[in-house]
């Protein structure tokens, strides 16, 4: 882990806590160390540190090398037991569940995918859920006992204090799905629930194209559109939970209007269905692209991520769709970068397959439009973001927990 300064707010925190924290954050440290950055006496940090070592929190890993310390003795060396348990992240998509384990320094272990089955009705899917966290569990060679905390994401609005999955349209049955309060039986584990881009959002500022940043904005293309906000470093849900939903930003006024939402909404110019539909009309009238040999010639078989990665592989076709709607999210996105000054813009999910096209696009209206140009790019964890955003998540919850608990 980065070696990170000391702040105040920890010495609020009875001492072993304190410490913990600072073994688990700036580890590999020695104890002299310890002693100066929490300004508590040598035979303090000693004794909680002996503590620590004995309920295996805590390991000596060797000493420091010659001339870090001076001359002398070299300090034996204090580093988080980061095997003293697990955190799994899962992710029910429209397509598939991803899940993963890692141990609580965020180091994933195994990674495992399965079809989500959508169609066929709540319980099914969660069967087939809890059927993935067992499969995962038992290849990592790992016991439900082993696990600390769980973080699951869906694409819906989340009830996150009670961890109930509001509506996901994609998923047949998926309203009301008190998802939390059936995984924690099934498994015993401490569980919460998120939307997935806002674990996308956070996943690459801890794995991927976001690290460093404290203000950033994911944007996730795909049957729909949806942003994940971060600001100083935190996710930003607004009153509702319902930040990021700018799928009913109002683009063109005079604009027509889907089933829902307003005239001229972002998702009428954008909506991957829409998209899907338009393109299997244009090829039942001749239009030529390779899509149809992707698909060997269903065009039932179409979906809004064949678009994205025809128009990666230079169609012509599908470079002109994607260009279409690029320039809609541009407009989005300005008003996005002009309100939120954000340090960066990641583009994410299924666009990311049409390569640099609609980065450029976007990046040229948003330099047109908005009053300044953050860092534009692509997302560097592509499909595994939202996964890997909630094992970052999971895991300092899970540390937080154990800093907590080991308060005297």
């Amino acid at each position: 882990m980065t070696d990170e300064p000391y702040t105040l707010t920890l010495t609020k925190q009875p001492n072993r806590s304190l410490i913990l924290n600072l073994i688990g954050r700036n580890g590999p440290i020695s104890r002299g160390k310890l002693a100066r950055r929490t300004r508590l006496s040598p035979p303090t940090i000693s004794r909680v540190v002996d503590s620590l070592i004995q309920e295996k929190l805590v390991l000596e890993v060797g000493t420091a090398e010659f001339g870090k310390y001076g001359s002398g003795r070299r300090p034996i060396l204090l580093q988080f037991n980061s095997k003293v348990g697990y955190v799994i992240g899962a992710d029910v998509g429209e397509i598939k569940i991803r899940a993963a384990i890692a141990n609580l320094k965020g180091e994933i272990i195994r990674e495992i995918t399965a079809p989500t089955l959508p169609h066929k009705g709540r319980d099914t899917t969660i069967r087939q859920l809890t059927a993935t966290i067992h499969q995962l569990l038992n290849e990592a060679r790992v016991t439900p006992h082993q696990i600390k905390m769980m973080g699951l994401s869906a694409p819906s609005p989340i009830d996150r204090k009670t961890g109930t999955i509001i509506l996901a349209s994609t998923i047949a049955g998926w309203r009301n799905v008190p998802l939390k309060t059936i995984i924690q039986e099934e498994f015993g584990v401490p569980t919460f629930v998120e939307n997935n881009v806002n674990m996308a959002a956070v996943g690459e500022k801890r794995y991927g194209a976001g690290q460093g940043a404290k203000n950033l904005i994911y944007v996730a293309v795909s049957t729909g559109i949806g942003v994940g906000i971060m600001i100083d470093g935190r996710l930003f849900y607004g009153t509702n939970n319902l930040a990021g939903e700018i799928s009913h930003m109002v683009i063109e006024k005079d604009g027509w209007q889907k089933d829902y939402g307003l005239h001229g909404c972002l998702e009428t110019f954008i909506s991957g269905d829409e998209m899907v539909k338009w393109v299997k009309k244009s090829l039942g009238e001749g239009h030529k692209s390779i899509i149809s040999s992707m698909v060997e010639e269903d065009i039932e078989a179409i979906t809004a991520e064949t678009v994205f990665i025809a128009a990666g592989q230079g169609d012509e076709f599908a470079a002109e769709i994607v260009t279409h709607i690029s320039r809609y999210i541009g407009v989005a996105m300005a008003n996005l970068v002009s309100i939120l000054d954000p340090e960066i813009v990641i583009l994410g999910d299924d666009i990311v397959a049409a390569g640099e096209l609609p980065l450029k696009i976007i990046l040229g209206i948003v330099k047109k439009l908005a009053p300044t140009l953050p860092h534009i790019a692509l997302s560097q964890l592509g499909n595994k973001a939202v996964v890997y955003g909630n094992i970052a998540m999971a895991t300092d919850k899970a540390f937080k927990k154990l800093t907590l608990s080991s308060s005297s």
